[in-house]
C-alpha cells in the first residue's frame, strides 16, 4: 500500500532543501542561457555572413572578368553589329555571369544587386545582398547587409608580337573591291588604322615589370630584310649570285667550215606531170610479169579485157630515171651555236609500167599490153652541219640574254651606304648604277609539290638555320636593275641563251618597306611606320610567314633577343597575319625566288601553272614550323572569304569555320580594327585589379 503524504512530511522537505547546497548550479545554469544563446547565434549568423559574402565576392570578380574579356572584342555597351543595350555586350554578359555565381534568394538573402561599369579599359562593379539573420533576430538584429567591390582589367605578360601585313596593289581598293586608289577609304588605309588601335588597347595592359614587343614584315612577292641581314652580319649574303641579264657584244666568232650533214626528209607531195616517153599507145609484150600470160585463154572480147575476169599485173617498181634537181628554200647559220641548217625544195624523176589487156580480132587474141609513164614528186630536205673552222669578225652591236654570274659584295654594301655597283648592262652595253633597295632571293630550295615533311635540301624552308661558309645557305640581293626579260620561247629556262639586236625590257619588280625586327618602338614609331606603307605588287603568303617566324623564332637568326627576356623570364609569341587576297604568283615578275618563269626554282619540270599550288603548300609547311615553336598565328582575311589555308595555318578547322578561335573575316575598314583590338584583348591576360 503506497504511504500517504502527511503535512509534517513537507516541513522535512523545505529543511533539506535550505541545507542542500546542490541546487545553485540549476539557478546559475538557468541565469547563463541567454547570454550563451547570444554567443552561439551570432557564431552561425557570422558563419552565414561570411559565405555569402565570399559567395557574393566571387560572383563579382566572375563577372568583372568575363565583361573585360568581351569588352576587348565588342566594347562595353554595344554588341558585334554596334548595337546599345543588347543582351550580347559586355555590360549584360558580365552580370549574367553575375547571376549565375549568385543567384536570388541564396541563403535565403533578398534585395539581390549588382552594378558594373568601364572606364579606360578597367572594369569596376559592386553587389549587394541582405541577408536575413537566423538566431540573432532573437535579440533585435533581424538583417544583415552585404556589400562587395570588384574590378578586372588586362594584365599583359612578356609578349611578341610580329605583324605579318599584305601591302599588295589590291590594298588600294576600297574593302567592296571598288578602286580607292589608296584614298582614306582604301584598305591600307584601314590596315594602318587597325595596327594603331591594335597598338592602343594593347599598351596600356603591360605591367612594369612586363616586356611587349612589336615586329613588322610587310610582304607582296617579296620582303625587305635586306638591313636586317647586312647588319647582323655581312656574311650572311652570298659573294655572288646568278642573275637573268643580258651583256653586249660588238665582236663574234663567225663558223667558216662545218661537217657532213645529217639530213632529214620531208613528206612527199604526190605524183604529178605524167607523160609516156615510148608513145601514147600500150604495145604488145611477149613476157609477162610473173603470175601472169602474154596471150590468155579468153575467146570473148568482153571477158578478154574485164579486169575482174582478167586482172592486169600491178604497176613496176619505180625507178629513178633522173636525178633529182634541188633549189635553196632556206640557208641559216645560228648565231648562238653557230649550226648550219639549209632547207632544199628537191624534184624526183621516176618512171614505171602500166598494164592492160586488148583484143585483138585476126586473129582473135587476148593480149598483154603495156606502156611506160613517168612522174615527178617534190619534197624537202633538211641538211643540219654542225661548224668545225671558226673566225673572229666585227659585227654592229647586239644584246646576248643569259644567265650571268655577278660578283654582290659591292652591290650588298650599298645598303649600308657603300659606293653604287656599276654594270655594263645599260643601252649598247653604257654603264648602269645600282644600288640595292633591302629585298631579297631567297637561298637554296627545291622544286617540290609537298613539304610535309619539309625536305632537308629546302635550306630557305628552315626558318632557323644560321648561314655557314655554304653559299647555299646565304641569300642574295634582288638586283632588279640588271635582271631582263626574254621573249616567250623555247628559251625560257635558266640555261639558255639568245642574241638578238633587240632590247628587251627588264622584269616588272617591285620592293615592299623594310622589315622591322621585334623591340618596344612607341607610339609615334609604329605610326610612322605604318604611314609609309604602300599598296603594290603580287601575293606570295609564303614569303611573308616565313620571315614573319624567322623574325620572331627563339631559336633561329636571332636567339640571343628572342630566347628570354633579359631578365631571363619566358615570352609568349604570336603572329598577326593578315591578307586581303588569295594567294597569287606571277611567274613573269621577279620576286624573292628569282624570275621564275626562267629560274624555275619553285615550279621546276612541272611549268608555272603549278606555282598557285607549289607556294599554297610552302605557305602551310611554315605555318606548321611557327607552330612547332609555340609561336600563336591569328589569321585575318580583309574584304575577302577567308581560304580553308588561313584556317589550317591558325590551327583551326576549315569544316567547322564557326568554332575558330583564331581566324577572322573583316568585311570593312571598322570591322578590321574591332578584330585587331579583339586580338589585342585576347593576348593580353585577365586579371582581378583588387
Amino acid at each position: 500500500m503506497a504511504r500517504k503524504f502527511q503535512a509534517n512530511d513537507s516541513k522535512g522537505v523545505l529543511a533539506r532543501l535550505l541545507k542542500d547546497q546542490s541546487g545553485n548550479t540549476l539557478a546559475l545554469v538557468a541565469a547563463s542561457l541567454i547570454p550563451l544563446t547570444a554567443i552561439i547565434g551570432g557564431s552561425v549568423d557570422i558563419s552565414r555572413i561570411y559565405m555569402a559574402k565570399s559567395r557574393l565576392q566571387a560572383a563579382c570578380d566572375a563577372g568583372a572578368l568575363a565583361g573585360r574579356r568581351i569588352m576587348s572584342e565588342q566594347g562595353w555597351t554595344l554588341d558585334n553589329a554596334g548595337n546599345a543595350n543588347r543582351d550580347s555586350s559586355a555590360e549584360r554578359q558580365a552580370k549574367n555571369y553575375f547571376y549565375a555565381n549568385f543567384e536570388q534568394g541564396r541563403f535565403d538573402s533578398k534585395n539581390l544587386s549588382v552594378q558594373y561599369g568601364e572606364e579606360d579599359g578597367l572594369v569596376t562593379g559592386s553587389a549587394s545582398v541582405e541577408l536575413p539573420m537566423a538566431v540573432m533576430a532573437l535579440f533585435d538584429k533581424s538583417q544583415s547587409e552585404i556589400t562587395v567591390n570588384c574590378d578586372a582589367e588586362i594584365n599583359l605578360s612578356n609578349t611578341d608580337i610580329m605583324f605579318v601585313l599584305d601591302v599588295t596593289g589590291s590594298m588600294a581598293d576600297c574593302p567592296n573591291g571598288s578602286n580607292c586608289n589608296s584614298n582614306s577609304s582604301s584598305k591600307i588605309v584601314g590596315l594602318r588604322n587597325a595596327v594603331m588601335d591594335f597598338y592602343d588597347e594593347l599598351e596600356p595592359t603591360v605591367s612594369d615589370d612586363a616586356q611587349l614587343r612589336y615586329g613588322f614584315v610587310p610582304y607582296a612577292a617579296n620582303v625587305n630584310v635586306g638591313n636586317l641581314l647586312y647588319d647582323a652580319n655581312p656574311s650572311w649574303i652570298a659573294a655572288n649570285n646568278t642573275y637573268q641579264s643580258r651583256v653586249w657584244r660588238t665582236t663574234t666568232l663567225t663558223p667558216t667550215e662545218w661537217d657532213t650533214p645529217s639530213t632529214t626528209w620531208g613528206s612527199a607531195s604526190g605524183e604529178r606531170n605524167i607523160s609516156y616517153p615510148s608513145g601514147s599507145s600500150y604495145l604488145t609484150i611477149t613476157s609477162a610479169p610473173s603470175g601472169y600470160l602474154a596471150v590468155t585463154t579468153h575467146t570473148k572480147k568482153s571477158d578478154c579485157e574485164s579486169t575482174s575476169k582478167n586482172p592486169v599485173p600491178p604497176k613496176s617498181t619505180p625507178v629513178q630515171w633522173k636525178a633529182d634537181t634541188s633549189v635553196i628554200d632556206s640557208d641559216n647559220v645560228s648565231t648562238t651555236t653557230g649550226i648550219r641548217t639549209t632547207v632544199y625544195d628537191v624534184t624526183s624523176y621516176y618512171e614505171r609500167y602500166q598494164y592492160k589487156y586488148t583484143w585483138t580480132g585476126s586473129p582473135s587474141k587476148c593480149r598483154l599490153q603495156r606502156r611506160t609513164y613517168r612522174y615527178e614528186i617534190e619534197r624537202t630536205r633538211t641538211d643540219v652541219s654542225n661548224p668545225t673552222v671558226w673566225e673572229e669578225e666585227t659585227v654592229p652591236g647586239y644584246w646576248v640574254y643569259r644567265p650571268l654570274t655577278y660578283p654582290t659584295a659591292t652591290y650588298a654594301a650599298t645598303i649600308n651606304g657603300g659606293a653604287a655597283a656599276v654594270t655594263q648592262t645599260g643601252d649598247n652595253g653604257t654603264n648602269v648604277s645600282s644600288t640595292w633597295n633591302g629585298c631579297i632571293e631567297e637561298r637554296q630550295t627545291v622544286a617540290d609539290s609537298s613539304f610535309d615533311p619539309i625536305s632537308a635540301n629546302a635550306l630557305d624552308l628552315d626558318i632557323d638555320m644560321v648561314p655557314t661558309s655554304d653559299e647555299a645557305t646565304k641569300w642574295k640581293p634582288s638586283w632588279p636593275n640588271i635582271l631582263y626579260e626574254r621573249p616567250n620561247t623555247a628559251n625560257t629556262n635558266v640555261a639558255a641563251s639568245m642574241q638578238t639586236n633587240s632590247s628587251y625590257d627588264r622584269a616588272s619588280h617591285s620592293c615592299v618597306a623594310a622589315a622591322w625586327r621585334l623591340s618596344n618602338y612607341d607610339r609615334d614609331a609604329v605610326q610612322g611606320y605604318v604611314n609609309g606603307l604602300v599598296a603594290n605588287g603580287n601575293t606570295y603568303h609564303d614569303i611573308g610567314m616565313l620571315w614573319g617566324a624567322r623574325l620572331l623564332s627563339p631559336t633561329g637568326l636571332f636567339a640571343s633577343d628572342n630566347d628570354m627576356t633579359p631578365e631571363g623570364a619566358p615570352i609568349d609569341r604570336h603572329i598577326i597575319f593578315m591578307t586581303d587576297g588569295l594567294l597569287v604568283p606571277n611567274t613573269s615578275a621577279y620576286g624573292t625566288y628569282g624570275y621564275e618563269r626562267l629560274d624555275k626554282r619553285v615550279t621546276g619540270s612541272a611549268g608555272t601553272g603549278s606555282a598557285f599550288d607549289r607556294h599554297t603548300a610552302r605557305f602551310e609547311a611554315i605555318c606548321r614550323a611557327a607552330r612547332n615553336k609555340s609561336i600563336t598565328i591569328w589569321s585575318i582575311g580583309f574584304g575577302v572569304d577567308v581560304p580553308d589555308t588561313m584556317y589550317r595555318c591558325a590551327n583551326d578547322d576549315p569544316n567547322n569555320k564557326e568554332s575558330a578561335t583564331h581566324t577572322f573575316q573583316a568585311d570593312s575598314s571598322e570591322q578590321l580594327a574591332d578584330v585587331f583590338k579583339g586580338i589585342a584583348g585576347k593576348i593580353g591576360e585577365l586579371r582581378l585589379k583588387k
